[in-house]
């Protein structure tokens, strides 16, 4: 049998010599230098911890307060939503007036008036059109008004078409009646692109689509280049979602709906550019003379 003994002194040393491994308590006896160290670092570690853990919670709570009125904005009244300031309602709608962005309802910046008078309509008369492109002669006939007539087309089942501009201003010195060319591409009734060139000079485009993208690319050689554009505009609650106003870029120039221009010297008329429930529609007419 071994015995460790620690500095038990002079009565240990002879209780050991005599009856062989007796403890005996010495009042005087320090724990070693490695248990005291072990016994130190433990309630260090512990203290340390315990610090660490609540820093990371403060900071955590900190970063989470932060966040929140950062997204929600200062002025937000608790648990408000759609109001200046405050959360989006599902993420997407505000209150009348206000535009969501980036989960926010803020006031719209970028986002003018629609003006009533500017229009952009076609009428297509007889059966309608089948999905094809096709080129005929018409005879054309523009009032001032701003109300164009084809009439006498072969453009399949079509017979008629009829078209309005509006303002009319830029279109009162077309008035009177010509021989046209007139090429259509229709693919039902919602995506029609029509290029109606006449003898005396000037050709209109007349875009009711989804894009700017026709299937025929002779449809599409605008004079100006038109594409997509976004806006702040407030989205409007729709019975499959929401709606949204847009803006189409005309050359360099942005145009909402509901908006005439001259841009570049041509006219424009942007009748509808919108997203309804993640749909685009645009209404667009597009004058060189």
């Amino acid at each position: 049998m071994r015995c460790r003994v620690h500095t038990l002194g002079l009565v240990g040393l002879l209780a050991t010599a005599e009856f062989g491994c007796v403890l005996v308590d010495n009042p005087n006896y320090l724990a070693l230098d490695g248990e005291s160290e072990t016994e130190g670092e433990s309630s260090s570690s512990s203290e340390t911890t315990s610090e660490s853990t609540t820093s990371e919670s403060t900071t955590s709570e900190t970063t989470t307060s932060d966040t929140t009125e950062t997204t929600m904005g200062s002025d937000c009244p608790p648990g408000k939503f759609g109001e200046l300031d405050c959360p989006c309602v599902d993420g997407l709608t505000c209150d009348l007036g206000l535009t969501c962005v980036d989960g926010v309802c803020i006031e719209p910046t970028n986002c003018p008036a629609e003006d009533p008078n500017v229009v952009v309509a076609i009428d297509l008369l007889a059966n309608g059109p089948s999905p094809a492109t096709r080129s005929d002669f018409c005879d054309l006939e523009i009032t001032v008004e701003g109300q164009g007539t084809l009439t006498n087309c072969n453009l399949g089942d079509l017979s008629d078409i009829l078209f309005s501009l509006g303002p009319s201003a830029s279109v009162d010195g077309l008035v009177g009646s010509s021989a046209t060319s007139v090429t259509l591409s229709a693919v039902a009734a919602e995506e029609l692109f029509l290029r109606i060139q006449s003898f005396n000079g000037f050709v209109l485009w007349l875009v009711v689509a989804s894009s700017f993208v026709p299937a025929d690319p002779e449809l599409s050689n605008f004079p100006l280049s038109l594409a997509p554009a976004g806006s702040d505009c407030p989205y409007v609650p729709e019975f499959c979602g929401a709606s949204q106003r847009r803006a189409v870029l005309v050359g360099d120039q942005a145009m909402f709906d509901g908006s005439s221009a001259t841009v570049g010297g041509f006219p424009v008329w942007v009748d509808e550019a919108r997203s309804v429930c993640g749909s685009d529609r645009y209404r667009v007419a597009l004058l060189s003379q």
